[in-house]
Order: C-alpha cells, then structure tokens, then sequence
C-alpha cells in the first residue's frame, strides 16, 4: 500500500507536484497552505508581523518586544524561535525562561502561587497582552467609523 502524498496547490512552491517535495499529512498541507500562502490580516501593532491566524497573533503578542539573550555568548535576539535555532546549532544551553512549559497548576498549589512573583509576571503578560488586542479592536474600529468620515468638511 502505497503513502499518501498531499501536494501544495500553488505553482512554484516547493511543496507543488511540480517541485516533487510533499507532505504525508492533510493537516501539514493545510498549515502550510495557512502559513505560507494565505492572506496575512491579522497585523501587531508593535512590530507590524502579520500572521494568517487570530490565534497566531494572539500567541506572538505575549512575547513581541521582548529580547532574549543568549547566556552562552550574550547575543541579543528579537525572537525566542531565533533564540532556540541559535542555541541548539551552537549547542549552547538554553536559558529557562525560552522553554516552553506546559505543566498545569495543581488545586492545591493554586493559593500559594497567587503570592509568587511568578503569579505577578503571568498576570502582566496577561495585562499587557488584553491591552494590545484592545488597541487593535480600536485601530479596526477607527478604519471602519472615522476614516470613512474624514472627507465630510464641519462648519
């Protein structure tokens, strides 16, 4: 039985039929499809990166503007996926604070956290990201309400 192979329907990419490259996965093609070659509508308002997905934004927003540091050789990068692909080539270690965790807080563990610092800092990231989703629904609304109104002259 033979795999199954899902092409990119976009000429010239490298994952067309022409280019011979494929996925084994209907779900990588059609994030690829997504990543690659779809309409980036969703923009930060920070550094202007435009993703694809809201959920992709929502995701960048709680890290855009930070810089992470190389503990190795004290390089400075704008991005903690840059920080990750420099850090595993050099086989230099990777600072705590880059990895990703996904543990879940335990009932009992839940009223002692909300005295730690590590509380402050999840609830700033929180407060900093509803701030900038807030901004960007006023950017919308500002292009659907007032940009349109801007050509009426008053008296």
């Amino acid at each position: 039985m033979s795999e199954k192979k899902y092409h990119c329907p976009v000429e010239g990419c490298s994952f067309s039929e022409q280019k011979g490259k494929h996925f084994k996965r209907k779900m990588s093609i059609d994030q690829h499809y997504l990543n690659c070659h779809s309409e980036r509508k969703y923009q930060c308002f920070n550094c202007e990166k435009r993703y694809a997905i809201d959920w992709q934004l929502k995701y960048h927003l709680k890290t855009c503007g930070l810089i992470w540091k190389c503990l190795t050789c004290d390089k400075f990068y704008k991005e903690r996926l840059s920080l990750i692909t420099h850090c595993t080539r050099h086989s230099h270690v990777l600072p705590e604070e880059a990895r990703r965790r996904k543990t879940k807080i335990k009932k009992e563990d839940k009223s002692s956290s909300n005295s730690s610092s590590g509380s402050n800092s999840s609830k700033d990231n929180n407060m900093q990201l509803h701030q900038q989703l807030i901004i960007i629904l006023i950017k919308e609304l500002w292009q659907i309400f007032i940009e349109p109104c801007k050509w009426i002259h008053h008296k």
